[in-house]
This record gives C-alpha cells, sequence and structure tokens, in this order.
C-alpha cells in the first residue's frame, strides 16, 4: 500500500473513526462478510498498520490486539502468523469447543464419565452408549479432545477478561 497518493491516504483515515486516541478506530467504510474493514481490495487494518508502521514482512499477517475487526488503530495491530492468529483466538475463547461446539453431541458430564468409566465399560460400549465412534471415546480418555473438560469436581477456567486496556507497543 506503499503506492497510495496523499489523496487516497485521506480517503482511507476520512473512513476511519479516530476520535480517542486509545479506544477502538473502527472503519465506517465498506466491510466484507467476515466484518473486517475493505479499502481498494486490502483489509483496512492491514492498511492503517502499513501507513504508519510500514510494509508487512513477507508470511506474516496484521492481527489485532483488541479482537475488534473493523478496528484501524495501529495501536492495537501488530503482525505475526497465521498460527499466531489462530493461537490467539484459543487463548481467549473465540473457537467453539465442548459444549459450545455445534455439532457435539456430548456435554461435559458425559466427559467426565467417559473418562473416569466407572461401571469399567469396554471403549465399544461406552462408544455405543453415548452413538460415537470408538475413536472419539479414545481421544477423550486421552485428553487429545475435550481439553476444556477436567477432571470431576475442577470446572475448566475461562480465558482472561481483555477490558479496555491494551499495551502500547
Amino acid at each position: 500500500m506503499a503506492d497510495l497518493a496523499p489523496i487516497d491516504i485521506a480517503a482511507f483515515w476520512s473512513r476511519v473513526d479516530g476520535s480517542t486516541p486509545f479506544q477502538c478506530w473502527p472503519w465506517i467504510g465498506n466491510k466484507n462478510g467476515n466484518g473486517y474493514g475493505r479499502f481498494r481490495g486490502t483489509m483496512a487494518h492491514r492498511v492503517a498498520y502499513e501507513l504508519i508502521h510500514g510494509p508487512v514482512p513477507d508470511g506474516l499477517i496484521v492481527r489485532h490486539r483488541c479482537d475488534n475487526k473493523p478496528c484501524c488503530n495501529p495501536r492495537h495491530l501488530l503482525t505475526g502468523t497465521a498460527q499466531d492468529n489462530s493461537n490467539d483466538a484459543m487463548e481467549r475463547g473465540q473457537i467453539a469447543r465442548g459444549e459450545r461446539h455445534g455439532r457435539t453431541t456430548l456435554t461435559a458430564e458425559d466427559v467426565s464419565y467417559i473418562r473416569q468409566n466407572p461401571d469399567g465399560l469396554t471403549i465399544t460400549a461406552l462408544a455405543a452408549r453415548f452413538g460415537i465412534a470408538k475413536a472419539t471415546v479414545s481421544y477423550i480418555r486421552s485428553g487429545r479432545s475435550w481439553k476444556v473438560v477436567g477432571p470431576v469436581g475442577i470446572e475448566p477456567t475461562s480465558p482472561p477478561c481483555r477490558g479496555d486496556a491494551l499495551p502500547l507497543s
């Protein structure tokens, strides 16, 4: 985006509500279907980042510290890999897991039962009882899936509150 003329840069910033220095600066122009601002075929937050910080290094993307898709405040933007972005989403509870996942048939109580297996059922019997695949039972028992459910009596921890305070880097 380094090839933008001053009039294009002015047009860009005219579509950003940057009225407060530390809060989010929402994009008030066109947005894509996922809620991200778009400016001349590029994500608006990427344009904002590049206008202030320079080009994004190859292989990196621009991420939001604030988790606000239309935000263009350069203080809220940082570069990272797609994996960094996925890790952010997992840490912040933005990916549906456990009972929140739309395709699950199990509850946290079911998972606790499968892990404890108080009746000593075989994997085949557990799978039949809950209407799931034997591999799913195996993954649950080994802890590879349903990590949000801890041992019985221990509640899963919720992600930390993001609040309004953001570091200024």
